[in-house]
This record gives structure tokens, C-alpha cells and sequence, in this order.
């Protein structure tokens, strides 16, 4: 029999109560972080704690991170918490066992504060870590089991999936894919491949020579074309050699070197836009035409859409890096060496020094390694006996970089050259309007709004200049 004595209905409503009180906490966090930012969402509202009108009334109605953060939260109560209350109301007539409901309903309030303490102080996730295993006959030392890779029975290392005999359609689908939609998103996101000698590093991205063995770059390339709407596309390549010097690949002419200036910004790349399958087609001839062997590759996608709503423009980065492989070449291998460093020390701490600038390979990746960039690393195997010692290395390194910390939700809002000429184009409508009525007013009169001297006062002027 149903009782408000009853010990299950009390749990019950402690649960609701604080569930509500939680939800009223978001509202008030949300309001506080419009009047924090100087973001709203009416017009009305821009007016808070001023009667005048702000200074720039379409600015303060633009979306703002922190805002849409806190506010996705707060929805997210909504749209969790009522249904909880009404579902539990009638789940405690039912006369459930004691134990089983109040677990039920203390574990959905501890998801519901842990999801706002997750998601309001977007706590980083790891880095995406996929391990390709390269077919062979030979005795193999490398073995799958479930999402591990087993090396020699003893060496296990856990990733987020492991392709054994994957297709290129396959290893797209679920590597390159989901780096494509978050940087169509607005979530700038780059994949590293690492790997030993004939590992299938650069067939995973660049791919063979028939149609089906297409690799990640031109498959992303090609889905970028069929989803890209009204978005505005630019594709540069360019690779770093064991000389450290960074040249650019899509130099249809002599190959020019280009410059790495403060925080890894390349100066005087160049620049494809991206319109259709012909252009896909002439980047990577030319990539494949240029790009030489014991040097790191990199293609980047650089995507720039329009939101009409927030009048903006949100740009976004997708970075492929076809990582040399080492074999016996030194400077490459001190590069990798200090990539590595890199990697370590960004999953260390929050405020250690991170040394980008010890070579030009880690110096122009400071941007696509950031906390800011959605990460992904593609490893590749040969589970050969032989090549146990390049199989160990490429596992150490995806260890490593496993503990990148990334976010998944920044943005990158560009200034918006959409905007900007519409407001041009208004300034000059406005100019062109106060011209005419000056035109209007100052007919028949000197462009200064003086009368015309008459022929005494012009006799008297050259009198007294004589």
C-alpha cells in the first residue's frame, strides 16, 4: 500500500527535490553567464543594467561558448529530470523492492550532477588511438584481442579500435569519417599517422593506384565536396624534410620554401579552393608529384561557413599528418624524438612549458596539437616477427599520445567577411543617400553653403589684393 511514510517515496522525493533545485541552480547559472558575457538572447534583454542602447546591439546577440554551454546543460536537465519525476511518482506505486528503487534513484541524481560537472567545465577527453594491422604470412608477434594489441604474449595496449585486414572503405568509416563531420561541425580536428616502414602508414591515407584502395585524404576530400553547401574551401600541402625545411607541395612550378612564423602559422603557402571531384583529383596529383620519401607530409583542409543566425563566419581545420618513419635516417628520428616530448608533456599538467620550437616538424603542428583540436592517431603494424623492435616503438609512441587531453566542442569564429560586406554596402547606401540631400540643399550655392560673391564684392577682392 502506497504511503508518504514510505521509506522508497521518501528517497524518492529527496531525489526530486534536489533534482529541481539543481535545474533552478542551471537557470540562474545561465542568466549569470549573459550578464557575465554581455550576451543575450532579445533584444529587450541587451538593456539590462542600461537604459541606453548598447553600443553594438547585433554583437551582444550573437551566440556565445560559455553561454551555450551552460544554457545545452540546462536543457538537458529539462529534458531528463521531468521525466524522471513523473516516471518515478509511478514507478513508487507500484510498491517496487526498497533497495532496487532507491539505487535506481540515487544513481540517476549522481549521473545528473556528474554530467553538469563534465559538461559545464568541458573536462578534455583522451585522444583517439586506432591501430591498423598490416595482412602478412610471417610469423607474427602482434596479435588482436578484442580492442587490444597483444605483442609477443606479454605487451598489451588498449585502443579505441583496432582494424586487422580492413578494407580502405572500412578504415575510413571509422577513422577518417568522424574527423570529417566534427571539422564540417566547426571542431577543428587532425589525425596523425605513425608507423614503421611499409607498415601501410601512407597507403592508409594517400592510398594505391585503383579506384577502391583510395585512401583518407582523397575519400575525406571527396565527402567534404558532397556536404559542403555554401561553405568556402582552400586545401594546402606541405612537407617538412630531414633538412627541417618546410616546402610546399602544391607549387605547380619550382618548389617554394615556406616560412614558420610565432605559434606554427605557415607564410606564403599556397592555396587550392576545393569546388568539385576534378579539383580533388589535381591536389592529390600534384601531392603525389611533390611529396619525396623521409619527410613528414601534411594536408590541410581549411573550411569557412557562414552562420546566418549568429552573423558569423566559424572556421575550421582538418590537419593529416603522414608521420616519416624513421628506419635508419637520424634527423628524422630526432624529430620523432622530440614530437614524442611533445606528446608527453602535453599529458602532463596544466602549465608545463609544452617545447614546440625545438624543430620545425613540432613547431608547425602547435596549433593542430592543442587542447583546442579534436586528435586522432592512426597507428599502423606489420605484426612481423622480424620488425618487433619498429612495432614496439609505434605502441610506445600511441601510449603516449593516448593521453592528449582534447576538447571536443571549441570553435573558431573567424571574422566574417559575409557581414562585413553587407555592412559596407549599407555604409555606402547611407553615404549615397546624405549626398543627394546635400546636393538638394546646397543648389544654386558654393559646396560650402556660402552664397556666390556678386560682381561689386569681386571688384573689391582684386582692389585690395592689388
Amino acid at each position: 500500500m502506497f504511503s508518504l511514510e514510505d521509506e522508497t517515496f521518501q528517497v524518492f522525493g529527496i531525489c526530486s527535490l534536489l533534482l529541481l533545485a539543481k535545474m533552478t541552480f542551471m537557470s540562474l547559472l545561465t542568466s549569470r553567464q549573459r550578464i557575465k558575457t554581455g550576451k543575450f538572447a532579445n533584444k529587450e534583454d541587451s538593456y539590462f543594467g542600461d537604459k541606453s542602447a548598447p553600443a553594438n546591439l547585433k554583437e551582444s546577440l550573437k551566440a556565445n561558448d560559455e553561454v551555450e554551454r551552460v544554457r545545452r546543460a540546462h536543457m538537458n536537465d529539462m529534458e531528463n529530470i521531468y521525466p524522471f519525476i513523473l516516471i518515478g511518482f509511478f514507478y513508487c506505486l507500484t510498491g517496487p523492492n526498497s533497495n532496487t528503487a532507491k539505487f535506481h534513484f540515487i544513481t540517476f541524481l549522481m549521473a545528473r550532477v556528474l554530467h553538469t560537472i563534465v559538461y559545464i567545465l568541458a573536462v578534455k577527453q583522451p585522444a583517439r588511438v586506432f591501430v591498423r594491422l598490416r595482412p602478412t604470412e610471417a610469423v607474427q608477434a602482434v596479435k588482436k584481442s578484442k580492442n587490444c594489441v597483444v605483442i609477443e604474449d606479454e605487451c598489451e595496449f588498449e585502443a579505441s579500435g583496432i582494424l586487422d585486414n580492413a578494407s580502405q572503405d572500412e578504415t575510413f568509416k571509422v577513422v577518417g569519417r568522424p574527423l570529417v563531420e566534427a571539422t564540417l561541425r566547426g571542431i577543428s580536428s587532425t589525425l596523425l599517422a605513425y608507423g614503421g616502414i611499409g607498415s601501410g602508414k601512407t597507403y592508409s591515407l594517400y592510398g594505391g593506384k585503383v579506384n577502391h584502395e583510395r585512401g583518407i585524404i582523397p575519400r575525406a576530400l571527396e565527402m567534404i565536396v558532397q556536404k559542403m553547401g555554401s561553405a568556402q574551401i582552400q586545401v594546402s600541402a606541405y612537407e617538412v624534410r630531414s633538412t627541417d625545411h618546410i616546402v610546399d607541395l602544391l607549387t605547380p612550378g619550382p618548389i617554394d620554401l615556406v616560412t614558420c612564423t610565432v605559434g606554427g602559422q605557415l607564410r606564403d603557402i599556397s592555396s587550392f579552393p576545393l569546388k568539385d571531384g576534378q579539383s580533388v583529383r589535381d591536389i592529390m596529383k600534384l601531392i603525389e608529384t611533390n611529396r619525396t620519401i623521409n619527410s613528414h607530409q601534411m594536408t590541410s583542409i581549411t573550411i569557412l561557413q557562414h552562420d546566418e543566425a549568429a552573423g558569423e563566419t566559424i572556421k575550421s581545420q582538418l590537419l593529416f599528418v603522414d608521420l616519416a618513419s624513421a628506419g635508419r635516417n637520424s634527423v628524422v628520428s630526432r624529430q620523432l624524438s622530440l614530437l614524442e616530448h611533445v606528446v608527453v608533456t602535453l599529458g602532463c599538467k596544466r602549465g608545463t612549458r609544452v617545447p614546440y620550437r625545438e624543430c620545425r616538424l613540432t613547431h608547425t603542428l602547435q596549433a593542430s596539437l592543442s587542447s583546442e583540436t579534436n586528435t586522432a592517431l592512426l597507428c599502423t603494424l606489420q605484426p612481423d616477427k622480424k620488425l618487433l623492435s619498429e612495432a614496439l616503438a609505434t605502441i610506445r609512441f600511441a601510449s603516449r599520445a593516448s593521453k592528449m587531453p582534447i576538447s571536443r566542442e571549441v570553435r573558431d569564429r573567424a571574422p566574417d567577411p559575409f557581414l562585413k560586406v553587407s555592412e559596407l554596402n549599407k555604409e555606402i547606401e547611407t553615404l549615397k543617400r546624405e549626398l543627394s540631400v546635400q546636393s538638394l540643399l546646397t543648389r544654386g550655392k558654393s559646396t560650402m553653403g556660402i552664397e556666390p560673391l556678386n560682381a561689386n564684392q569681386i571688384a573689391e577682392a582684386q582692389r585690395q589684393v592689388e
